[in-house]
């Protein structure tokens, strides 16, 4: 080899040695465009967190589930053994009165009472920056639906003056601080009707891709409410009911309920019987009412427990005698149990003409739905993870998922 030639040589391998060195030296700038870039996929693609498995995977060891031969299909509330009906059957009355008034104001294009399309969701100012980024979903998802987010220091006051000749909601809502998101969702939804969901849920498709939803919409018009299971362990023994700390074995969510129409009958009566119960909370030796630790237990005051009693109680009014969903083996008014909601495979569509002739103002088209639609990724009932074909909705129940210090990170660099 000549001289000239080992010259070009070296110079070649020089040159290959300068350029991997200088890759090496940008190698942490493209380390740091390939995180932003991962960061930034995060935030715009697919839902977000917590993802089906992540969430799942961060809840603790649940208690064991020892079960009991006989099914237990109906709850008896403290709460209503020591209720005032006759101050309930009054504030029902004025508010069947209110109804009216509102209703003969309505113009003629409204008289079916049809909701808007919107979409209500009340937190704390705390909690609505901690859900942030599932906000912004319910909002992206839904473009077609009017979306309503209020704190508690911005309360709808414009809906609460509707109220005013009933003085006993604006003397609840000042005095019972506990009942307050409660009161204000059942108000929100029977005046304007519309679809409540709690902040901590995960809309994990759009409302119009719901299929329970979409079928409301397009034909079953007759439908005033649509709730879901949430609980659905009617066998589980009172050991097992207190290590979970649950008051009850069965009933249906809350944390998010649909009115397709105003002025819902279901929803009158929840307003109704949280007020008397909170009323019966301050009256009576708290140690006779269901507590949880130092706390009242709002689920049995005004929450989904008593939103379940109220459920299955006007169905018991107000269904037809021989209605294929009472039960046959609970006394002589055959009234509607648990029975019929136990592993509900396919949604219950209970039609609004299913109600006997003399009740037809106190009971409305219901749907109930099985709890992979809204209650799916839960260890227990039957419920299956959060990527469930059938799941519309997703809830965390308050918890913030692993990935909560990713999420806050990420807010903070893309707002």
């Amino acid at each position: 080899m000549t001289v000239d030639v080992r010259a070009a040589v070296v110079n070649v391998k020089a040159m290959l040695l300068v350029r991997r060195l200088r890759s090496i030296r940008s190698l942490p700038f493209i380390l740091l465009v390939c995180l932003s870039l991962l960061l930034l996929l995060c935030q715009y693609t697919g839902s977000p967190l917590p993802t089906p498995k992540s969430a799942q995977a961060e809840k603790p060891e649940p208690p064991a589930q020892k079960y009991q031969s006989t099914p237990t299909y109906e709850h008896s509330s403290p709460y209503r053994r020591h209720a005032n009906f006759e101050f309930e059957t009054a504030l029902e009355g004025q508010l069947q009165l209110l109804e009216k008034q509102l209703r003969g104001a309505l113009p003629a294009s409204e008289q079916d009472l049809i909701a808007n399309h919107t979409i209500w969701q009340i937190a704390e100012q705390r909690e609505a920056a901690i859900w942030k980024v599932w906000v912004k979903q319910w909002r992206k998802n839904n473009p077609d639906w009017t979306y309503e987010l209020f704190t508690m220091d911005q309360i709808p006051t414009d809906t609460l003056s509707l109220f005013a000749s009933v003085p006993e909601i604006a003397r609840a809502y000042e005095e019972l601080p506990d009942l307050r998101k409660d009161l204000l969702r059942y108000l929100i939804l029977w005046y304007h009707g519309g679809f409540f969901a709690e902040i901590d849920t995960w809309n994990r498709v759009s409302m119009k891709n719901c299929f329970s939803i979409e079928e409301v919409v397009q034909r079953r018009r007759d439908i005033s409410l649509m709730l879901g299971i949430e609980l659905d362990e009617p066998y589980w023994n009172p050991e097992t009911k207190a290590a979970w700390h649950w008051s009850r074995s069965f009933g249906f969510g809350q944390f998010a309920v649909w009115a397709p129409k105003r002025f819902d009958p279901i929803i009158r009566r929840a307003i109704v019987r949280a007020i008397a119960h909170m009323r019966t909370h301050s009256r009576i030796d708290k140690a006779v009412l269901a507590r949880s630790g130092n706390q009242v237990n709002i689920g049995e005051v005004s929450g989904a427990s008593m939103f379940t009693d109220v459920v299955l109680e006007v169905l018991s009014e107000n269904l037809v005698a021989d209605h294929a969903i009472r039960d046959r083996d609970a006394g002589l008014e055959r009234r509607v149990t648990w029975k019929r909601f136990k592993h509900l495979k396919d949604v219950a569509w209970i039609e609004g003409r299913s109600a006997a002739e003399t009740k037809e103002d106190n009971m409305r088209g219901v749907a109930i739905l099985p709890i992979n639609v809204w209650a799916s990724g839960q260890r227990h009932s039957g419920s299956r993870s959060f990527d469930e074909d059938m799941a519309c909705i997703n809830h965390v129940y308050g918890k913030q998922p692993r990935g909560s210090f990713k999420l806050r990170f990420l807010q903070t660099i893309f707002g």
